[in-house]
């Protein structure tokens, strides 16, 4: 399984943002829910004392070994998987 551009872009402006001392650990909300969300978030400088805060990921809540599978292991075939 190839990692798609769009997570390699996300990775590298991740550690784009350590290199330069401007990661954040924002909190926020789902849009669709209103549910509280903590992210992972690029701080950019802007003009005069203007920043952009650029969300980049989100923090997994609860137990990750539970929630996603062990990267080394093979990925179960694609007829078993549903989108």
């Amino acid at each position: 399984m190839a990692i798609p551009d769009w997570a390699k872009e996300r990775f590298e402006l991740l550690r784009e943002a350590e290199d330069h001392d401007s990661l954040a650990l924002v909190e926020s909300y789902k849009t669709e829910t209103g549910e509280p969300v903590y992210l992972v978030c690029a701080v950019r400088k802007d003009v005069g004392p203007e920043y952009t805060i650029i969300p980049i990921a989100e923090m997994i809540s609860g137990d990750p070994y539970a929630k996603y599978a062990d990267p080394s292991q093979a990925p179960p075939s694609k007829k078993d998987w549903t989108p």
